[in-house]
C-alpha cells in the first residue's frame, strides 16, 4: 500500500489543479519531489513575461506553475500521478500539499491528515522533508 498525497495548487482563493499521488506521497517523498521540480524553492511568480524569463526559476502565474509541476511530477509514467476535480479530498490521503503565492514567492503547507497536525507552513524554499518528519536541524545535518 502506498502513501497516498493531494497538492492543491492556489492563485488567490482559487484552487487551479488538484493532484493526486497513489505513493511516495509523505514529506520525504512528494514534499521534497516539489521543491525539487520547482528549482529547489527558488521561484519567483511573475504577471507577464518577457524573453528572459526561465522556468523553472520563474513562472508566468500559478497556472503556469501547476502545469510545469503535473508534467514533471509525472514523469511521462503510467500510473501514481493524476490530475482530480479541484479541492478534491477524502480519497484516502495521508498528506496534503498546498501551494500559493505570497508576494511573488511560493509558499507551501503541508498537512498531516492522519495526525491532523501542519508539518510546515512557509517559503517552499525553507521546506525540509526530514525536519516535517520529525527529524531535528541537527539530525539532518549528520545525514
Amino acid at each position: 500500500m502506498g502513501t497516498r498525497s493531494i497538492v492543491h495548487v492556489k492563485d488567490g482563493k482559487k484552487t487551479v489543479v488538484t493532484i493526486y499521488r497513489q505513493y511516495d506521497g509523505y514529506p520525504i517523498g512528494m514534499g521534497e519531489d516539489i521543491k525539487r521540480v520547482l528549482n529547489g524553492g527558488e521561484v519567483e511568480i511573475l504577471n507577464g513575461y518577457g524573453g528572459s524569463s526561465k522556468i523553472p526559476s520563474q513562472f508566468n502565474g500559478m497556472g503556469c506553475l501547476a502545469a510545469f509541476l503535473v508534467g514533471e511530477l509525472k514523469e511521462q509514467k503510467i500510473g501514481n500521478v493524476y490530475l482530480m476535480a479541484t479541492n478534491t479530498k477524502n480519497v484516502g490521503e495521508e498528506f496534503v500539499y498546498t501551494l500559493s503565492d505570497k508576494n511573488s514567492t511560493v509558499y507551501l503547507k503541508c498537512f498531516d491528515v492522519w495526525n491532523n497536525k501542519t508539518l510546515f507552513n512557509g517559503p517552499l524554499k525553507e521546506f525540509c522533508g526530514k525536519i516535517a518528519e520529525g527529524m531535528t536541524p541537527l539530525e539532518v545535518e549528520l545525514t
